[in-house]
């Protein structure tokens, strides 16, 4: 005799912009701007750095130093806070090194980001990326994670904001997408 009656289990199908804010990305690097006495110019390297796994020099300063910008995959692992672990990252690299300054912003514990630039997790792009560029309704999404030719980058952001501006001026006159 059957007392209980159990519903079938319904799959709901989660909007993928929802389901991918839930999923979150890869997004956990730092960025740190260095000034360095000792460093070459032109210089770029990328390897294991003790929390640096790029680096390179973008220009030469008035006082003969260089300034220098550094990325690593882990804002955990190496802080602007912390000069003396930036010196060492940075001595992996251009052992004569000698950092006088440094800065950076540890957004992805910044409360109103949380992540840094778009990194995707494997599979992400093939099952998200069509949808992120995707109207709902008579809103558009532009941002660097929705461009197709750079996403991540500023070149990105600005390719998406093109595009949304378009599709945001078709919605507006009446035209279909």
């Amino acid at each position: 005799m059957k007392t209980r009656c159990q519903p079938d289990r319904v799959k709901i199908k989660i909007n993928p912009k929802r389901r991918l804010s839930q999923e979150e990305l890869a997004c956990q690097g730092t960025k740190l701007w260095m000034r360095v006495r000792g460093a070459p110019h032109p210089f770029s390297a990328c390897g294991d750095g003790q929390g640096l796994e790029m680096l390179w020099s973008e220009e030469v300063l008035d006082d003969d130093s260089v300034l220098m910008v550094g990325y690593g995959a882990d804002a955990d692992v190496l802080s602007a806070d912390d000069p003396a672990a930036v010196e060492r990252a940075l001595r992996m690299f251009v052992p004569t090194a000698v950092l006088t300054e440094c800065c950076g912003h540890d957004w992805r514990h910044d409360p109103w980001s949380l992540e840094t630039w778009a990194v995707f997790r494997p599979g992400q792009v093939t099952t998200f990326d069509p949808s992120l560029r995707a109207p709902a309704g008579r809103v558009v999404f532009a941002g660097s994670a929705t461009a197709i030719h750079w996403p991540g980058f500023i070149d990105g952001a600005i390719e998406s904001g093109i595009r949304a501006a378009g599709e945001a001026a078709r919605i507006l006159s009446g035209q279909a997408i």
